[in-house]
């Protein structure tokens, strides 16, 4: 007989694959939520510290401000300077007041390849830049 399950001499004739796969999925689970657990426990963070003090006795940091309007004029704290000329203008306005850090600031018009041999002498002074979305 076909469906009966009482002679020990019939063959199986299928194989129920559903345990198997329950048994699958909850490892399958498993391991993606420990390997996901065990990636941020590895990762190094180096968050700032928090101090009270301020910069040179009370005095705060100083902005120097890189503009680039929309017709390439470049200008550094206001005064108009030529693209050779950044990185030592900045520096020497570092040089004056330590405590200072420099923002570069867009017109939204301005093009990104206009916007990139600016950063580039920038980055010849090893000072931290920070981008600024639009013009003030």
């Amino acid at each position: 007989m076909h469906g009966s399950h009482g002679s020990s001499d019939e063959s199986i004739a299928h194989i129920n694959i559903i345990p198997l796969v329950d048994v699958v999925l909850v490892l399958l689970i498993i391991f993606m939520v420990t390997a996901v657990f065990q990636m941020d426990a590895a990762m190094k963070v180096n968050l700032p510290k928090g101090s009270t003090q301020t910069a040179a006795a009370g005095t705060p940091p100083k902005e120097i401000t890189v503009k680039i309007n929309k017709e390439k004029v470049i200008t550094v704290n206001g005064n108009a300077v030529k693209i050779e000329t950044i990185a030592t203008t900045v520096k020497n306005i570092y040089d004056k007041n330590n405590h200072s850090f420099v923002v570069l600031r867009g017109s939204p018009k301005v093009r990104y390849g206009d916007v990139v041999p600016v950063l580039d002498e920038l980055s010849s002074i090893d000072l931290p830049v920070s981008l600024a979305l639009a013009e003030n």
